[in-house]
């Protein structure tokens, strides 16, 4: 285990969790999230994918629509996938509180816990 990457990779998380856009969450910031727990699960010997996103839970919502030639109407979706901000909390939350359970006093506090 190299400590000071999974320092950087704890307090990257952590940064993450405090900066993360309210409201849906835009399918760049799910995969940046994998990504550091990926990193982190390297690190401490620990699979975190039951704390992944489920590919499902990533939606594109309708961004409006036309009527075609036809007369009908064509609804258009959105170019991002989504995640409802709640889902996407509870699992997060869930894996912070995971890997807050698994380390030292030191390093608790750098994901926020004491």
């Amino acid at each position: 285990m190299d400590e000071i990457l999974l320092k950087k990779q704890l307090a990257k998380l952590r940064a993450f969790a405090d900066n993360l856009p309210k409201g849906r969450v835009e399918e760049k910031y799910v995969t940046i999230y994998h990504e550091l727990l990926s990193g982190i699960g390297q690190q401490i010997g620990h699979d975190f994918g039951e704390f992944y996103i489920p590919s499902g839970e990533l939606r594109h919502h309708n961004a409006g629509g036309y009527t075609d030639d036809f007369g009908r109407f064509v609804t258009k979706q959105s170019s991002h996938a989504y995640c409802d901000a709640e889902m996407f909390q509870i699992h997060m939350n869930g894996a912070l509180n995971f890997i807050a359970s698994l380390l030292p006093e030191p390093e608790k506090r750098i994901i926020g816990f004491s």
